[in-house]
């Protein structure tokens, strides 16, 4: 073999490899997983065996949506779902007080708004647990104890549940979406604004009428981005739940979302649901998503501007 030859064998070599070895990983990691899933949600499952799995058709899917419990996980991650547009319009008030020339410290308060969503979601969802806590470690009910009010218990009445975790969703995400809009502002041909200043337009008309439309696909990929996470909540829910020791989603069932329910049913619950009927709520799930994604796409026609 000449060294020409070695040379073409090495780069190709190479090449199989680099470009082998991402294919391999979403082979192994994605698209086995996805298989597997699809299949599993056709079964009855009560074990961590694939072998021990029963054919049972759409029986899953039928137990699922007959399930009182499903429709409550619905209701409550649409209602999480608020913290989106709530994030959106305070990152963008924020990212707008930001970048305002002459205000000192921007750095400074960028990394307080920012620093909640590096944190672990169950640090922060612990932090909040102590803020709302009935105890004399409760910062709220100390402030209202103080004031001559009584004493609330938060983290145990069902109807406040939701909006402690709205609250929470939206302090540890506001700081992503005023970040990613502070860079859409950034990129804005300032010659632009300064000739709607020169033609007249006040503060309001070009913040509306330019400024908005130049940072609607920034907003757009915020909005399908928020909403597929807020889909998926999950993690904070699990840690609220905790709180009322002796029940599997809170009180009242107060803390149970979709994939909440999802994680239950297949490794709490396995016995009774197991794999199978979680494999099945997985793809309801991703039904939902591909549904609200692709409504998204045909609604931004009508708003978002790529000109």
């Amino acid at each position: 073999m000449t060294a020409k030859q070695k040379n073409v064998v090495k780069h190709t070599l190479i090449c199989w490899t680099m470009g082998g070895l991402p294919v391999l990983g979403f082979v192994l990691f994605m698209f086995l997983p996805i298989v597997i899933s699809l299949w599993l949600g056709f079964t009855e499952l009560h074990v961590f065996e694939l072998d021990k799995a029963k054919w049972v058709g759409f029986e899953n899917y039928k137990k699922v949506l007959s399930d009182p419990m499903f429709y409550k996980a619905i209701v409550n991650t649409l209602y999480s779902l608020i913290s989106v547009p709530i994030s959106m319009l305070l990152g963008l008030l924020l990212a707008v007080l930001l970048s305002k020339e002459r205000l000192k410290g921007k750095g400074l308060f960028k990394a307080m708004f920012f620093l909640p969503f590096v944190c672990s979601s169950v640090v922060v969802t612990t932090t909040f647990m102590w803020l709302f806590d009935v105890s004399e470690f409760g910062i709220i009910n100390s402030i209202l104890h103080s004031l001559g009010f009584k004493t609330v218990s938060f983290l145990t009445t069902p109807s406040l549940i939701m909006p402690i975790a709205t609250v929470m969703i939206v302090w540890n995400g506001m700081g992503q979406y005023m970040l990613i809009f502070q860079a859409a502002l950034t990129n804005i041909n300032k010659e632009v604004i300064e000739a709607a200043s020169i033609d007249g337009a006040g503060a309001c008309s070009r913040f509306f009428k330019i400024i908005l439309p130049l940072i609607s696909p920034t907003a757009f990929y915020l909005l399908i981005t928020g909403l597929i996470s807020g889909l998926q909540n999950f993690v904070m829910f699990q840690v609220l739940a905790s709180a009322a020791s002796g029940t599997l989603y809170g009180p009242s069932d107060a803390c149970i979302t979709l994939v909440f329910y999802l994680y239950q049913s297949a490794f709490t619950n396995v016995y009774v649901n197991g794999p199978g009927f979680a494999a099945a709520i997985a793809w309801i799930v991703t039904i939902i998503i591909m549904v609200a994604t692709w409504l998204n796409f045909k609604l931004s026609k009508k708003w978002v501007n790529y000109d």
